[in-house]
Formats: structure tokens, sequence, C-alpha cells
């Protein structure tokens, strides 16, 4: 990577995606039993989630060291077996992707973004939110998801209070404008019943939340306090500008990630990472000039430090949007590609043809489609028969601090394998809200469950009426005409209780008819039996009046 002569602010956080391929491909050299006598290397274009960079990156994989000169070969080719990327998507899948004819050889490091949807869909149902807001990236993703989830939504009596599509990543000069023009956004985002918002998209679309945010301040807005709900490709990252906005906006949020563990050795790894690996990364120089807001000596990278790195800077000392110490979601996907990688070459390696079929693209395919193996940090790694991951997904609680650090709190599972009614679980107790919640009325520092629905429910005894013009989400509430009841919240109708049973005084029930039997010795008991025939019949009438009542009156003869 060459960066001389530009200014860049990137994302720092990224480095560790960087760090766990190094430290796959390490491991994998010095293990004798996988891959002998073979060594593996690689090489990192970054994309930077503009379409003209990645398509450029993805012509670059295929020409010649240091020349993109397409069609023409001036050099030494890379030897390129596979790219991860491409080849083993890590972090997000295009919708797009879905054809399996088109894209033969893609594997995923996540399973289908359709379990997430509806780990969604089950969450909002969970906490009774049936009234969300929409966020997604003008772009074609953001286009896929909204038509996605639209439909979803409904078919689960969940309604949308508005749609907010975020600017999609562009070069920075144009960014910048164009974030201004959104400020009219975040009136939107205002709309008080809509608590919970439902964020879809690459990291940029965390990166425009907060830039429409940190703008607020300044027009004199009042701040939010929403659950922001989002699927595994979102992350808590900051650009280098970035490193002291303020993320509490965030706190409370419940994000689904992808399922991740240490694998063994890797705290020892980062901890022995230095800045004198410039000759062999070309990435740590401008991660820890970024990161640490200093300039190495004999930098090229134009950051407007004034101050020189000591080269002893502590990565456990930085903020969590720019790097956290404990190997993460993204990361572990990218450790066990590289190892899914490895194996199926491995593989190729051990048959009988085994040089042979190294220039053999469909072989490799086939191997790396059957492989199966324990990593180091002891999960399984298998691909099912769509070539997508075998996992599931922790339910994260993000907690944050005033230092920009955040803690992540593990407080549900989604196993996309389990029945239906079983592939969510949530652990209510640990999940901590956003802190403009309202406090319990004894005072505790706890915070309530908060509420995303367009008006309160329709209680037992009244039933829903339909506003004219609205969604139907938003009702209002009548009451039980007589003689009618209603014994569940936000019914549609009211009903009529059996014969044998009638409505209570509140109409939320039907109860049963009591049967009063006279006696002889009873005043009554003997006046009827003593009074004439013709008497009998007003008895009779006054029975029939007091059955109206809800008491039949017998009387033994």
């Amino acid at each position: 990577n060459d960066f001389s002569g530009c200014k860049i602010h990137s994302m720092p956080k990224m480095y560790q995606h960087i760090l766990a391929l190094a430290f796959a491909v390490k491991e994998i050299n010095k293990n004798p039993k996988l891959l002998p006598n073979i060594t593996l290397g690689f090489h990192i274009i970054n994309g930077y989630y503009i379409a003209k960079m990645t398509y450029k990156a993805t012509l670059n994989l295929l020409c010649a060291q240091q020349r993109f000169v397409p069609n023409f070969i001036c050099d030494s080719q890379k030897e390129l077996i596979c790219s991860i990327l491409f080849q083993l998507t890590y972090g997000s899948f295009s919708p797009a992707h879905g054809d399996k004819t088109a894209f033969p050889f893609l594997y995923q490091m996540v399973p289908n973004e359709d379990y997430q949807f509806r780990g969604v869909l089950q969450l909002l149902h969970h906490f009774g939110w049936m009234w969300v807001g929409l966020l997604a990236v003008d772009d074609d993703y953001g286009d896929r998801f909204l038509k996605a989830i639209m439909p979803l939504l409904t078919q689960n009596s969940i309604c949308y209070a508005f749609i907010l599509r975020l600017p999609k990543r562009s070069y920075v000069d144009e960014y910048l404008d164009f974030m201004i023009d959104q400020v009219d956004n975040y009136r939107v985002l205002m709309e008080r019943k809509a608590n919970a918002c439902f964020v879809y998209g690459e990291p940029p679309s965390w990166q425009d939340l907060r830039m429409l945010l940190f703008y607020v301040p300044f027009f004199s807005l009042p701040p939010l306090g929403k659950v922001w709900i989002a699927t595994s490709q979102w992350d808590f990252e900051s650009l280098s500008v970035q490193q002291l906005w303020d993320i509490q906006h965030f706190h409370g949020a419940l994000t689904f990630t992808v399922h991740s563990n240490e694998p063994l050795g890797f705290q020892k790894f980062i901890h022995s990472i230095k800045p004198s690996w410039t000759i062999r990364d070309g990435f740590i120089q401008n991660f820890w000039e970024q990161a640490f807001l200093c300039s190495l000596k004999n930098s090229n990278v134009n950051v407007g430090n004034t101050k020189f790195c000591t080269a002893e800077e502590k990565l456990d000392s930085l903020p969590h949007t720019f790097f956290e110490m404990k190997m993460i979601g993204h990361s572990y996907n990218i450790y066990n590609a590289v190892y899914a990688v490895g194996h199926a070459l491995h593989a190729i390696y051990k048959s009988k043809f085994g040089h042979k079929r190294f220039q053999e693209g469909g072989r490799f395919h086939h191997s790396l489609k059957n492989i199966l193996f324990n990593n180091s940090a002891g999960d399984n790694v298998r691909f099912d028969e769509n070539r997508e991951l075998v996992t599931g997904f922790d339910l994260t609680n993000w907690v944050t601090f005033s230092n920009n650090s955040f803690v992540r709190v593990n407080v549900g599972r989604l196993e996309p394998q389990a029945p239906p009614c079983k592939q969510l679980t949530i652990s209510d107790d640990l999940i901590e809200w956003h802190r403009r919640s309202r406090q319990k009325p004894s005072g505790q520092c706890h915070f309530v469950l908060p509420l995303s629905v367009c008006n309160d429910n329709c209680y037992p005894g009244f039933s829903r009426k339909k506003k004219e013009g609205e969604k139907f989400c938003c009702y209002d509430c009548a009451p039980c005409p007589e003689g009618m009841i209603s014994g569940q919240k936000d019914m549609d109708a009211c009903m009529k209780c059996l014969a044998d049973k009638y409505p209570n005084k509140d109409q939320n029930q039907c109860i049963p008819r009591i049967l009063s039997y006279l006696s002889y010795k009873e005043p009554l008991g003997i006046f009827a039996t003593r009074v004439p025939f013709m008497y009998l019949c007003m008895c009779v009438h006054i029975c029939i009046m007091l059955q109206v009542g809800g008491v039949s009156v017998c009387m033994i003869l």
C-alpha cells in the first residue's frame, strides 16, 4: 500500500482484520502438519467502500506487481490462489450473490443475512416494538434491503414509521457537503413514537449516522434516545478524525454480531506489534499515526500532527472504536477463511495428483466446499450445501462510556439451525437501555423497556378501531358494545359470550350464570308451594326476570 503524499483519514480498527490474516498465515506456515514444505503469502488491497476503487483493486490483483495494465502481461505475475472477499466473504453478503449459478465459487464465512432479518423480526416481537424506523444506505444494498424487509414487516404485523436513506460512501469533499444537507433527516429521526430503529448497511452506515448526530448540537436540535438495531455488518469503528466524537447516542444498541472466539496465541501476537514492522507491513505506519495522533520519523503521511511517536504507545490504551484487543467477529471470520483455504490446499496436496490439481481451480473449490476442521479456538468450521458457514450469531448489547470505549455484552443467541420457535434466546435482565429512557419510579439506577408503538395498547374491554389514512399499527380504542367482551389486548373485534355465560362489569371476560334452588323450608319456597296454580305463572315470570340478570331461580317441588 503506497500512501505517500496523501492525507488519509482511515479507520484504524480495520487493522485488526489485517493482523488476523497475518496471524493465521503465520500459524499455518509454522505448522508442520498443514501444508508442509509450502509457504503461504498474501497481498492486501483496500477498496475503501467505493465501487470504482473496489473495481480497480480487483483488477490490480490480476495485474503484474507495481503495474496496472489490464489485458497485458508486463512483468512476473502474482501466484494468486484465491481471494478472501470475492471468493470468501467474511463480513457481509450481497443479496445479489444469492444466485449460486452466477457465483459458483463463492463461499460465505457468515450465514445468509435472511437469518438475521428473521432474528430482528423475532426481536421486535419479543419486546413488543411494532412501530419502527428504517435506515439504509442510499445504494443498491440499501435498495435490496428495503425490498426484502418491508413485506416481512407487514407479514409480521409490524409497521415502519419512516425510511431514512443514508448517503453512500464517496470522496471526503463530496461526503461532507452531502452530510450537511442531511441535517433535515434528523427531524425525521425525532419521531417520538418510533424508539426502535433498524439500521442496515456496511460499516459506512455507522459513520454516516455518527456524522449526522455530530452536526446536531450546531443546529440546537434535541438529543435522541433511540434503540439502534443492526445486523452483523455494523461495527463501532471511528475514522481518525472522529476520535473525540461522542458515542453516547448509541448506548444500549442491539446488534446481531458474528460469533467470535479467541484463537490461542493471538493476544501474544498483537502485544508484539511495533512500528518497526514498517518494512514488512505496509499498513502499520498509517495505523500507528492515525490511532495515536502522532508522526513517526521519516513519515511520508501528512496527518497534521505536531508530536512524534515514541513507538512505545500501547494498543490497549486506544478507545475501542479505534482498536479492540479481543478478536472481533469479522477478524475471526478472516482468520477462519485463511484456515479454510489452508485445509482445502492441504487436501489437494495430499491427493495422488496434488501438484497437477493445484493448477485446476475446480479441484480447489471442490476441496473448499467439503472442508471440516476444528480451529485453535475449539470451534467447528464447515460449509453447508449453499456454501455458507454453519454458525450462529451473538445478540450484543453495546454499553458505551464517556471516553469513547464500550463493552460488548452478550445478551442472547440466534441459532439459524434451531427450530423456528427456539432460534432466538434473549436474557432481558442483562440488557442496559439508553440512558434517556424513563427511570423506574423507585429511583433506582435501572431503565425500563423503551416503547416503540404508534399508540398505546387497547386493553381488554376495548377493541381496535382503524384510523382512516393511517397504517394498521395506528388505531383508536373503542369500548365493547353492551353484551360483548374482549379478553385480550389489541383485539380487532369484541365477541359475544356463550349462552350459559354473560359479560362481567368491565366487559373483559364471560362469567357463568348462577343457579339458585328454592328450599321448602325457606319463606319463598313455602309461599310458592301454597299459592294457587294461577300464581305459579307469576313465579315463573319472576324467574324469567331474574334470569335476565344472570340468575335463574328454580323451585323444587
